[in-house]
This record gives structure tokens, C-alpha cells and sequence, in this order.
């Protein structure tokens, strides 16, 4: 079984507050110092007003982390949770910080549950608190 993450969120994020979540994850990216790639492994990743998308570099063959404002019509928004198996790949960090920075941002709009405790998220809470000075309130659902 692998190392994956869940989230789930309305159809629709506010246009301003989803830019903040952005600026937010840009800033903890850059931050964590993991090497960070586009979609496929490959280019740089996407943090735009309508998307936050990036993967780890090609030659460790993470899953890409995929987040859009607006996803009515993208087929995994046919299912009750996205997810990222990320393997306790070193982008793992970076997908749990950006979760707590939309969380953050979104509040209880923005539901993320993991195959991992509240305790193995401490490395990301603690990059988000350290960068941008927060991390209190983070939950993690349950999942099943």
C-alpha cells in the first residue's frame, strides 16, 4: 500500500482567496528546498490563480499533486476525495505544507485526510509555521 493523501473541496474557490493559498505555497516551496517539477516529472511546477500543480522530479516517479479553483468538470472531482500517493517521496513535505496552507486559507471548506497521524504531519506544520508563521488549527479528517 502506498504513502497517499486526500482532500476534498467545494467546486468552486474564491478568486482572492485562492491566490493568497498561492502566494502562500509558492513561498513554502521555495522554501523546503526540494527539487519540485511540472505535472510529468518534468519543467517547473504551476502556481497560477486557477491551479497549484507540481510533482517531483522525473526520476523518482511521484504522482502529481493537483489542485484547481474551479474543477467542476475534472474527472477526479467524480470521486468524494483527490489524492496523492507520494510515497514518503522527498515532495511529500511539500504536498502536506501546501494541504495545511489551503487549509489554512479555506478553513473547514477544504477537508484532507492521510495515510498518515496528525504527528507525521509535524515536518509540514512546522515549514508553514517557520516560513509563513502559521500552522495552528490544522485538522485531519478521518478517513473511511
Amino acid at each position: 500500500m502506498g504513502w497517499t493523501h486526500y482532500w476534498n473541496y467545494p467546486d468552486e474557490l474564491d478568486v482572492p482567496t485562492f491566490a493568497r493559498a498561492v502566494s502562500d505555497s509558492r513561498r513554502v516551496l521555495e522554501a523546503s528546498l526540494v527539487a519540485l517539477a511540472g505535472a510529468d516529472g518534468t519543467g517547473r511546477p504551476t502556481l497560477t490563480h486557477e491551479a497549484i500543480i507540481f510533482n517531483s522530479v522525473a526520476s523518482s516517479g511521484g504522482e502529481p499533486f493537483v489542485f484547481l479553483r474551479r474543477n467542476p468538470g475534472h474527472p477526479l472531482r467524480r470521486r468524494p476525495w483527490q489524492f496523492c500517493k507520494t510515497e514518503h517521496l522527498p515532495y511529500d513535505r511539500c504536498v502536506m505544507a501546501v494541504l495545511v496552507v489551503l487549509q489554512h486559507h479555506f478553513g473547514s471548506r477544504v477537508t484532507v485526510a492521510s495515510d498518515g497521524r496528525e504527528t507525521d504531519w509535524r515536518p509540514a506544520t512546522e515549514l508553514c509555521r517557520t516560513v509563513l508563521g502559521y500552522d495552528s488549527g490544522f485538522t485531519l479528517a478521518p478517513r473511511g
